[in-house]
């Protein structure tokens, strides 16, 4: 309570200095949890507004394009909540396009109760506690990614994020291991603030991913992609594809030092880049500039102690 007390005054002199008014009706204070945007905050966490859920409970199968998209919309909005939203939405989106002939079949069903289940049970997604560090968990199939965020305390796993995305036409060209690195960096630029300047763990089920952070010779979008990896302070964890599924991401072990894990920073993922930046000098100036600007902040890492090498990614 002497916190809130405090919040509530720093609050109030920032609107005393700027002039600004708040309503009293429409304040609250001294309470456990409010409502706020379509959603109920606590000190448990985050959580879907009650009322919500009741709505998408007696949302009725769409018989329109527009009705589909209503409730697409509404079921978007709390996406973070949902594991592989992506997945479970994707015969519903597929519905949404002009060129496509309106035709609700079984598919359709199933995803539309699908998505309403998963709304109806969505978890209560933590608070970060900065004292503790950040797990990032990922996966990639055929046709979309996802992931999540997390941390273990009091060997307890507690989500704070999800992430679910479908991937582009050009993208579902791309092998197994670049989707599961796009994956890893799509993760890296949505909860940057949470990641950016700390030591964190990442899992994924490709192997492959290891074998990329330390490859001499990579294509030159595999290399601009390591090079935003070289940002961050983390190591990568292997685990079979069978343990790997985002929806059990919570149910991991704590975290352990062991031959599957690989430390990306502050040493380049590359050990050289030399090759590459030869290779793709004459094909993209630009992407040879970076790259080889990243050869230089590397030798610059390897010489420098490990406890000051983030305050230079910080700089970067």
């Amino acid at each position: 309570m002497e916190d809130h007390v405090g919040h509530v005054r720093a609050v109030c002199a920032v609107l005393r200095k700027e002039k600004l008014y708040a309503r009293l009706s429409k304040c609250a204070f001294g309470r456990n949890e409010i409502a706020f945007l379509g959603h109920m905050v606590s000190d448990e966490g985050l959580q879907v507004d009650p009322k919500k859920t009741d709505a998408i409970a007696q949302f009725q199968a769409p018989t329109c394009r527009k009705e589909l998209l209503s409730f697409l919309g509404l079921a978007g909005y709390y996406r973070r909540f949902i594991c592989d939203f992506a997945k479970l939405s994707r015969p519903l989106r597929a519905l949404t396009k002009h060129e496509t002939r309106w035709s609700w079949g079984e598919d359709h069903q199933r995803s539309f109760n699908a998505l309403k289940l998963a709304l109806q049970q969505a978890p209560t997604l933590k608070l970060p506690d900065f004292t503790h560090p950040f797990i990032v968990t990922t996966d990639a199939s055929g046709f979309c990614m996802g992931g999540v965020l997390s941390q273990r305390i009091n060997n307890s796993d507690h989500a704070i994020a999800f992430y679910s995305k479908h991937l582009g036409p050009h993208e579902l060209k791309w092998p197994a291991h670049e989707k599961e690195l796009l994956a890893i960096k799509t993760a890296f630029e949505k909860w940057r603030p949470y990641l950016h300047g700390r030591h964190f763990s990442v899992y994924t089920d490709n192997s492959a991913c290891k074998w990329m952070l330390h490859h001499p010779k990579v294509s030159p979008k595999m290399a601009r992609m390591l090079t935003f990896f070289s940002q961050f302070d983390f190591v990568l964890h292997h685990v079979k594809g069978g343990s790997n599924v985002v929806a059990d991401a919570l149910s991991r072990p704590a975290l352990s030092a062991d031959p599957s894990s690989v430390r990306a920073v502050p040493t380049c993922p590359v050990p050289d880049l030399s090759h590459v930046v030869h290779e793709c000098t004459d094909a993209c100036a630009l992407n040879s500039h970076l790259l080889k600007q990243h050869m230089v902040h590397s030798a610059l890492m390897r010489s420098i102690p490990l406890e000051v090498a983030h305050l230079l990614l910080d700089d970067v």
